[in-house]
């Protein structure tokens, strides 16, 4: 084996290794969206269909922008809409610990 192809071996490797990182974490905030939709849609009283297309739609927003802010900025508006009072920054909060709980998920299950 040559350096230049164990340099190559190496490189290759890598590259896959974050291949595999990146589609993990699209698939982890596709499915937080998933499920930060499905808990607003409680809280704003929507029924079990209706709140799956919720959810859906929001996980497609995340997928279509690779934003999760635009998923934050939909629910608030949401809330707001419906007078709901949660705050920015509770709000944020439940977001980015639905995303750490779907991760650790993740590494778990592989």
């Amino acid at each position: 084996m040559t350096a230049r192809s164990a340099f190559d071996e190496r490189r290759d490797a890598f590259e896959r290794e974050f291949a595999h990182a990146e589609e993990l974490a699209f698939k982890a905030r596709a499915r937080a969206s998933h499920d930060f939709g499905l808990w607003a849609a409680g809280e704003l009283r929507l029924m079990e269909a209706e709140a799956e297309r919720y959810a859906a739609a929001l996980r497609a927003r995340e997928v279509q922008t690779g934003s999760l802010a635009r998923v934050f900025e939909q629910v608030r508006a949401d809330f707001h809409a419906s007078g709901l009072p949660h705050s920015d920054t509770w709000l944020r909060r439940r977001l980015n610990d639905t995303l750490a709980a779907v991760e650790a998920r993740t590494r778990r299950d592989g």
